[in-house]
């Protein structure tokens, strides 16, 4: 069973979808939800970021673009899972566990 979320990091980046990044980090914002903000304005770093975070969930399709969101969901058992929320809409649809 899930007993909380923990380290969570919004990734966000001045790309096509820096719309996207805004209206997340707000909503994040709005629910109260404390996290670290990694903001990559300067592109030449996308891909690197992209590539590496890729690398942590080899069972998902790769990240191509922000936001995303990025944390530990911690069970009553004492297993951590790392978890990756891509784009805006699955993000503000998950505030509240985040919360």
């Amino acid at each position: 069973m899930i007993v909380e979320n923990a380290n969570i990091y919004l990734y966000t980046g001045l790309t096509a979808s820096a719309s996207d990044s805004f209206a997340a980090k707000d909503a994040l914002d709005t629910a109260g939800v404390q996290y670290t903000h990694l903001h990559y304005a300067d592109s030449s770093q996308h891909e690197g970021v992209f590539s590496a975070i890729s690398t942590w969930f080899p069972e998902s399709d790769p990240i191509t673009d922000f936001p995303f969101v990025v944390y530990d969901e911690r069970h009553d058992d004492w297993s951590v899972h790392k978890r990756c929320l891509v784009g805006k809409d699955t993000i503000i649809g998950a505030i509240e566990a985040l919360a």
